[in-house]
């Protein structure tokens, strides 16, 4: 089935998804596709560890895969986490499983930049300057502020065009740190990233209606400008369609709290983030907060 899969136009090619999901290919192809990557070691050894973070200025570790798990009511995810001491690191877990420890690169803003065929739609995502959205933008709600379209530097894109075609991609969410001094630093892509709350927060971040067109062209020439876009095909649109359907509703009602409540609450935890109140405004990274990796 796979293999009859690949001879078609597929978004994306199983073994190319495969692939793609491996984070150390990723970083490797990335580096020889010329984009700026953080200094990385994936390691379980705490010496090697400990010689690592004496390299770099600030020591940050993540997970070679996105782990979640939920307890009651809580949902636990695995974030990128900062290394204030490396020497208090326990040897016997860190042995356990080998983790990826990057230097930590320092935020002027993020980006999430989507492409698929000749489209690229880059949003740049605000930075919190204190708390756990200083070290991944999705441990809380700040990233929404000020969301806004900007246009990538052309070098940029053709590198990251140049890993999608080493990594056989034909869409790819990445992620990028963008550096006091302007640089674009390359942090990962995503196979099969959310793109939909680009255009969410920021309708000039338009995605859903290019992606449908792309889709419906089922070509890797396929270009879009956003003079093109139809009010009909927006995401707004389509979520009051959708969210206002009587089949919806009654999936929604089944399983979930109502979804006007549900976004409320959202608003509300990002009102809360604003005012300084961080405890609050995890209820809206735990509600929306998008899949940065695989």
């Amino acid at each position: 089935m796979a293999s009859l899969l690949d001879d078609q136009f597929a978004v994306n090619k199983q073994a190319s998804a495969r692939i793609t999901s491996n984070k150390l290919n990723q970083i490797r192809m990335a580096a020889r596709c010329n984009l700026k990557i953080p200094k990385t070691l994936v390691s379980n050894d705490k010496e090697e560890i400990l010689a690592f973070g004496s390299t770099v200025d600030s020591l940050c570790m993540k997970p070679l895969a996105v782990y979640a798990w939920k307890a009651g009511q809580a949902l636990t995810v695995t974030l990128t986490t900062l290394v204030e001491d490396a020497t208090a690191l326990d040897p016997k877990s860190t042995a356990l499983m080998p983790q990826i420890f990057q230097e930590f690169v320092p935020k002027a803003y993020e980006i999430r930049l989507t492409m698929f065929g000749r489209v690229a739609v880059a949003t740049r995502l605000s930075t919190a300057t204190m708390g756990e959205g200083a070290i991944d933008w999705r441990a809380d709600g700040s990233y929404r502020n000020g969301m806004r379209r900007i246009e990538p530097p052309a070098g940029v894109i053709a590198k990251c065009r140049a890993l999608m075609t080493a990594l056989d991609l034909r869409f790819g969410s990445f992620d990028f740190v963008v550096t006091p001094q302007d640089e674009w630093v390359f942090m990962e892509v995503n196979q099969a990233g959310q793109f939909a709350w680009q255009e969410r927060h920021d309708p000039k971040s338009c995605l859903v209606e290019p992606f449908a067109r792309y889709l419906m062209a089922a070509s890797d020439d396929f270009s879009w400008e956003p003079a093109q876009a139809s009010a009909e095909l927006s995401y707004a649109s389509l979520a009051t369609e959708v969210f206002e359907g009587e089949r919806y509703k009654t999936h929604w009602q089944e399983t979930a709290p109502d979804t006007d409540q549900a976004f409320a609450d959202e608003d509300a935890a990002l009102g809360a983030f604003n005012n300084g109140d961080t405890k609050s405004a995890r209820t809206a990274a735990e509600l929306e907060a998008p899949s940065r990796g695989t």
